[in-house]
């Protein structure tokens, strides 16, 4: 599937494999339907920004991640961590939320 994905885009490969999708790939890697509404603005969002709607889901997915990674490994949230110093030598310090 890497390799497909490397030359053609996820929906062409489904479309080509038509009903023969649901047994040859994996449950994981099938694309799923969206509301009318959540298509219309990944459509509009990669318009806005010249690129598809693939790239736009993400980006937004990787920026959710992101966001999250602190609270995955355990830290409390709103832990913040700073970073500091100069290029090849980075100090990340972390910050606890304050208590009030």
């Amino acid at each position: 599937m890497a390799k497909a994905l490397e030359l053609w885009s996820h929906e062409s490969i489904e479309e080509a494999l038509g009903s023969d999708a649901d047994r040859v790939l994996p449950h994981a890697v099938r694309l799923a339907e969206l509301p009318r509404y959540h298509l219309a603005m990944l459509e509009y969002l990669a318009e806005q920004q010249r690129t598809t709607i693939s790239n736009v889901l993400t980006q937004e997915l990787d920026g959710i991640a992101s966001s999250r990674a602190l609270e995955q490994l355990g830290f409390p949230t709103g832990t913040r961590v700073i970073v500091s110093g100069e290029p090849g030598k980075l100090v990340l310090t972390v910050a606890e939320k304050p208590t009030s």
